[in-house]
């Protein structure tokens, strides 16, 4: 079926598909960790499990940034 289609527009279609899956995992694990296993909730105070879990969230959150970037750029 996609024996037709352009190199060019599957490159695309790739690179929307890998940036979307890479989003929706990020998205997924904070969820699951963040909301269920509520290291994400900071209650009466912030303690140790709060600092790595945002810490985590936001470095993974940069890689994933510097990742769109250098992917969508080479196109």
């Amino acid at each position: 079926m996609f024996d037709t289609v352009e190199p060019e527009t599957k490159s695309f279609l790739k690179n929307i598909l890998k940036s979307i899956s890479f989003f929706l995992g990020w998205m997924f694990f904070n969820v699951v960790v963040g909301v269920f296993m509520e290291y994400g909730d900071i209650g009466k105070s912030i303690n140790i499990q709060n600092i790595i879990f945002y810490s985590i969230t936001i470095t993974v959150l940069i890689i994933f940034i510097i990742y769109l970037r250098k992917t969508w750029h080479k196109n």
